[in-house]
C-alpha cells in the first residue's frame, strides 16, 4: 500500500514539474485537443521555429504562429507559416501560407491556403497547394499556379516544378501568358 502511494505521489510530482517547465517555454502538453485543432495532438507550440542546415550553413528557417506535433503520424501541423529558403547567399525565397504539414522524418512540406513564394530574383508564385521535397530541394504542385516575372509577364498554368529560388520553373500546362498591364 505504501509503495502504491509513493508511486502515485512521484507521478503527480513529475507531471506537475513537466507542466511548469513546459509553460515556461510556451509549450503545452495536451491530452485532448481543443476544438479546431488537429486530432491526437501530443504537443502544441506557440511561436514555433525550425532550421535546416546544409554543409554547416543555414539552408532554411521556418516560423509558424502555432504548431501541433503529432508523434503517431511523425508530422507537425502549422498555422500561419513563413519559410525562408537560402539556396545560396544570392538566391533566397520567402514562402508564406496559412496552413502547412511537415513530415518530421523527411522535412518534406505540404503548404496550403494562400501560398505565396517571393524570390530574390523578383519572381513570384501564387497557388493554393504547394509541396516541398527536401531531399531534391524542389517545389511542385498539380494545382493552378500564377507566376509573375520581374518584367511584368504573368504566366498562368496548372501544375509546376521548380527549384527553391524559382530560377528553373517548369509549368506542366500553361494556360496563358500576358503582360501585367493587360490584366
Amino acid at each position: 500500500m505504501k509503495e502504491l502511494l509513493l508511486v502515485k505521489f512521484v507521478s503527480v510530482l513529475m507531471a506537475g514539474f513537466l507542466l511548469i517547465q513546459c509553460k515556461k517555454k510556451d509549450i503545452y502538453f495536451q491530452g485532448v485537443p481543443d476544438t479546431g485543432e488537429p486530432a491526437a495532438v501530443d504537443i502544441m507550440i506557440h511561436d514555433f521555429t525550425a532550421e535546416g542546415y546544409k554543409k554547416q550553413k543555414i539552408n532554411w528557417t521556418l516560423k509558424a504562429d502555432t504548431s501541433y506535433v503529432i508523434y503517431a503520424d511523425s508530422k507537425i501541423e502549422m498555422k500561419n507559416i513563413r519559410l525562408v529558403y537560402h539556396e545560396n547567399p544570392r538566391d533566397t525565397s520567402v514562402i508564406t501560407c496559412q496552413n502547412s504539414v511537415m513530415n518530421r522524418v523527411t522535412n518534406d512540406l505540404t503548404l496550403k491556403d494562400d501560398v505565396k513564394v517571393k524570390s530574390s530574383n523578383g519572381r513570384e508564385l501564387y497557388t493554393e497547394v504547394l509541396y516541398w521535397n527536401s531531399k531534391n530541394e524542389e517545389l511542385f504542385t498539380d494545382e493552378p499556379v500564377k507566376i509573375i516575372y520581374p518584367g511584368g509577364e504573368i504566366i498562368n498554368g496548372k501544375g509546376m516544378k521548380s527549384d527553391g529560388s524559382l530560377n528553373k520553373i517548369h509549368i506542366y500546362k500553361p494556360v496563358g501568358v500576358h503582360a501585367e498591364h493587360e490584366k
